[in-house]
Formats: structure tokens, sequence, C-alpha cells
């Protein structure tokens, strides 16, 4: 008999210091603003470089009036270095009337963001024969949340370490698209062969046994 073996997972130690990724430099967690955005609950940037990059687009008052200042230069928060204000698309509705993100990176951003997506779209038309489009509108449905334990993806990719997204589920023999699972489940749905009785025995055995242990 032939068993698969499912990746543990294992829990991540939390480090007490982290290296700014402005200045590069080492600091304690508690020179970092926390963000739940990223894994480990703390900003990229340590307290003081994000001073110093907010400093460029402070506005004074003056009279009852929002004065605007135009800093002279003005630092990317991508490539992270100090250009000169007119290296910055015009933004109407920021402080120093500026992008925070410099011409070059918008356009290297774009790009990526553009190949990303044809190849995303391209993989899901020749896999399952839907659109990037349709995929979205599934993931707004279910609320980013698998179709079965109802729960967010947690595994990731081994190459960048980013959360995988949600499996597309469907029918090998017949092609047709059901929902999205998390890989969890969609690993589950797979070992089980499609059978639904199969996983109705596991239900039953697991219950048996967990009566058994109370």
């Amino acid at each position: 008999m032939n068993y698969t073996l499912l990746p543990q997972v294992v829990a991540t130690k939390v480090c007490s210091c982290k290296t700014c990724s402005s200045g590069g430099i080492p600091q304690a967690l508690d020179k970092f603003g926390k963000a739940s955005r990223y894994k480990d609950g703390y900003h990229c940037w340590c307290k003081e470089c994000v001073n110093r990059v907010n400093r460029a687009s402070k506005y004074r008052l003056k009279n009852g009036e929002r004065e605007y200042k135009i800093p002279p230069t003005k630092v990317c928060t991508i490539c992270l270095v100090e250009k000169d204000i007119d290296e910055f698309h015009i933004h109407s509705e920021r402080a120093d009337k500026h992008e925070s993100q410099c011409k070059q990176c918008r356009v290297d951003h774009n790009k990526t963001t553009n190949i990303l997506k044809q190849t995303r779209d391209a993989n899901l038309k020749r896999k399952y024969g839907i659109t990037g489009d349709k995929y979205d509108e599934m993931m707004k449905q279910q609320g980013g949340m698998c179709a079965i334990c109802s729960e967010p993806e947690i595994f990731e990719h081994m190459g960048n370490g980013k959360i995988k997204a949600l499996s597309v589920d469907h029918n090998h023999f017949t092609k047709t698209v059901r929902e999205l699972l998390c890989w969890s489940c969609n690993t589950m749905i797979g070992n089980s062969r499609e059978n639904p009785e199969i996983l109705r025995r596991g239900a039953d055995y697991l219950e048996k046994h967990l009566a058994l242990e109370r």
C-alpha cells in the first residue's frame, strides 16, 4: 500500500531583532512599527527610516489653510534612492503632490505586474478553461476562503515564501470546475481518489476513536 506524506507545518520562531530594508542595519523589534501585512508582524522599515521618508512629504499649516511644501528631492519607496522631485509623477492628493514611487520603478512595477497577470491567466485558461477574471470572481464569492474548511490558505511557495493562491478544484474526467480549495483540502480530495465513500469512512473512523479517547 502506498502512502502519501503530507508536509508538516513548522512553527516559526520569532526573532528579537530585524534588519531594516532601508538602512540595512539589524535592530531590536521595538524599533519597527507593527504591520499585520508582514509575516513577522512588523514593518520592513525601522521607525527612523519611515520618519525620514515621511518628513519629505509633510505639509505645514498656515492661517488655517493647508500650504503644501514640495521638497526638492524625495526617496522612492521601492528602490529607496533619493531622487529629484521631477522623477516622480504628480499626485494631487498626496501631501507633497507627488507619487511615492519614482517614474522608473512605476514603469518596472507595471511591466512585472502585467507579465505575472498574463502568465496566471494563460495557466488558468490552459489547465481549467477559465479566465483570470473568473478566478477573481470565485475568490470574491468565497470571501478568499476554502470552500471546504472555510479557512484561508496557509501554505507557502517553496521558491519565494509567499502564500499560495487557492487551488482550482475540478473533475479530472469531465474537466468541470467546482470551487476553490486550500492546498490541504485539495490534497485530501485527491488522496481519496475523489470517492465520497472513502471520505465518509474516514470521518466515521475519526469520530469512533475520538469518542474512545474522551
